[in-house]
């Protein structure tokens, strides 16, 4: 989720395209995996994500673009257990946020500023450069509180393209929240909804621990494609419960 930080211009998503016989302007694609161009900035965002994983895994699927991080996560998720994956991506957010001088620096301009003003400004900019790899979101405010820090991902594409609730929590949800909360020394929180595929996130917001947080404990069907897949090393995800309507949904689709 830091990857978004590091990007200013990288919202650019698939643009209206003009047919050259008719003239007529065709809207993109709705679907995140079918845009036909997610843009420049968000292509060089992806690229440069996919590369630390390769850090990590030594490894690169052949698959361009969003569907080729996807399956570099699950290439990762294949060959280590949930401790392992959430330690990996801890690693690939710190180096893509220059670690640790680009701790530093961010930790000093948190110092010229409310902390509130931070936490808004910090929403703003997620709303604004962050949608690369979520897909749209939109800032609001927290308790009719004054400044915005809440983020809300009505459909987050990451957990739609990966249909693994594996990944949502061990790639992005665990290791971003202890990257924001033990390295920044910045509240934040990541709360998926696996029923509608959304998530809330919000900054000023310490989270609780795993062993309390449902987000965490809740099982995965089984039906998903991660665990569909033969030859797994370790168990990635507990998969006892079946009633998963966010699984299910998407088993149909």
């Amino acid at each position: 989720m830091a990857l978004g930080f590091l990007f200013p211009w990288s919202m650019a998503t698939s643009r209206f395209r003009k047919n050259r016989s008719s003239r007529k302007v065709q809207p993109s694609p709705k679907i995140y995996s079918k845009y036909a161009d997610d843009g420049i900035f968000s292509s060089a965002a992806i690229h440069l994500f996919r590369k630390a994983i390769e850090k990590e895994t030594h490894q690169m699927s052949k698959q361009k673009g969003y569907d080729g991080l996807v399956e570099d996560c699950r290439y990762l998720q294949k060959h280590r257990n949930p401790e392992e994956q959430r330690a990996a991506v801890y690693r690939v957010i710190s180096s893509l946020f220059c670690a640790p001088t680009g701790v530093q620096l961010f930790r000093s301009l948190l110092a010229t500023m409310p902390v509130t003003w931070a936490f808004h400004l910090s929403a703003l900019f997620t709303q604004i450069f962050f949608q690369w790899l979520v897909g749209p979101c939109q800032a609001h405010t927290i308790e009719n509180e004054r400044l915005k820090r809440g983020i809300f991902i009505p459909k987050c594409r990451f957990l739609e393209e990966s249909q693994c609730k594996g990944m949502c929590v061990n790639m992005c949800k665990i290791p971003t929240q202890q990257f924001f909360n033990n390295t920044l020394g910045f509240p934040f929180t990541m709360e998926p909804n696996y029923e509608t595929g959304s998530c809330q996130i919000t900054f000023g917001k310490t989270p609780l621990p795993l062993e309390q947080d449902a987000a965490v404990h809740i099982k995965c069907s089984g039906k998903c494609s991660s665990k569909k897949s033969i030859g797994y090393k370790f168990p990635t995800h507990d998969c006892r419960n079946v009633n998963s309507p966010l699984e299910t949904r998407m088993d149909t689709e």
